[in-house]
């Protein structure tokens, strides 16, 4: 494990729109690569993805959907719109362009939701939904959500 990657290992936290407080990640520099976990886990799922990311060079975001780990534990909201909802503001909020997305199980949903409205706001006929994340020891290709 590289120093650079472990140095900077802290978590943050961003209020969306309803007061929920959405607990993340941010590991790292480079081309971003946001990680959405599954239920019932949290972000720590993403950890050992992280370390080896953010040791080759990408910046790694891993967030608690609400009602998960450390973020907020709302009553309502806890359906697919919202969490990309959440997402859509963790992205906002962080400035994230070029960024690949990655989710398993639950997280999927959220992130094929979120990246539908991103398709439609930018009046594109379909998102980006591959990608290659290279790395010193060859290539990960993330693949449709």
């Amino acid at each position: 494990m590289k120093l650079e990657a472990t140095a900077a290992r802290r978590c943050h936290t961003i209020t969306v729109g309803d007061g929920t407080e959405v607990s993340f990640k941010d590991w790292g520099t480079g081309q971003p690569i946001v990680f959405s976990h599954g239920s019932p886990l949290n972000s720590d799922a993403w950890e050992d993805q992280m370390v080896f990311l953010a040791d080759h060079g990408y910046r790694c975001i891993a967030h608690d959907r609400r009602g998960h780990g450390r973020s907020s534990q709302p009553w309502a909201g806890n359906d697919v719109d919202t969490y990309a909802d959440d997402l859509a503001a963790l992205v906002e909020e962080l400035d994230l362009h070029d960024a690949v997305h990655v989710g398993h199980s639950t997280g999927a949903g959220e992130v094929a939701r979120y990246k539908e409205r991103v398709a439609m706001t930018a009046r594109s006929g379909s998102a980006d939904w591959h990608g290659d994340v290279k790395t010193g020891s060859g290539t990960i290709t993330v693949g449709e959500v």
